[in-house]
């Protein structure tokens, strides 16, 4: 008897005891200052349809502050580079303003963010409609901090 007790008494217990504040239970919060400096885009996913693509040509940089990001881009052998800003705010794990979320056309978009270790992941969600067709597909940037010079010297 006492064993048909302690047995369902243990597993309860170990149960308890394996989970952890890593378990998934949603989009975890991104604290505002975290997320604050400047960033170096280390890889670029481009999906459409289930169709996955590397980017790799195009060197991106993002300065973050309290409520503007600064985008850098260029082209790895050009030395045209394109700059621009864009206000957001910020709201759980997902971006707000206009750049970051919206629907325009029957388009919709949405940006979220997390982290994997000390890289910074933003997802953009896109869905374009066209004659009656919808595709859906994303954009996925993994950035580690940076220290370096904006656009790098080399």
């Amino acid at each position: 008897m006492v064993k048909k007790i302690i047995i369902p008494l243990v597993v309860f217990v170990m149960s308890l005891l394996s989970c952890n504040d890593e378990s998934p239970t949603g989009p975890k919060p991104i604290d505002p200052d975290k997320i604050q400096g400047t960033w170096q885009v280390v890889k670029m996913i481009e999906t459409w349809e289930s169709e996955s693509e590397e980017v790799d040509s195009l060197k991106m940089f993002l300065v973050i502050d309290a409520n503007q990001i600064a985008f850098w881009s260029y082209e790895e052998f050009s030395d045209c580079v394109d700059y621009q800003t864009s206000s957001y705010t910020l709201s759980g794990n997902s971006l707000g303003g206009e750049d970051f979320e919206g629907e325009v056309d029957g388009d919709k978009w949405n940006t979220s963010l997390a982290f994997d270790g000390d890289n910074l992941v933003i997802t953009e969600n896109i869905s374009e409609s066209y004659d009656g067709v919808t595709e859906t597909g994303s954009f996925v940037m993994v950035l580690q901090p940076y220290n370096g010079t904006i656009p790098p010297a080399d």
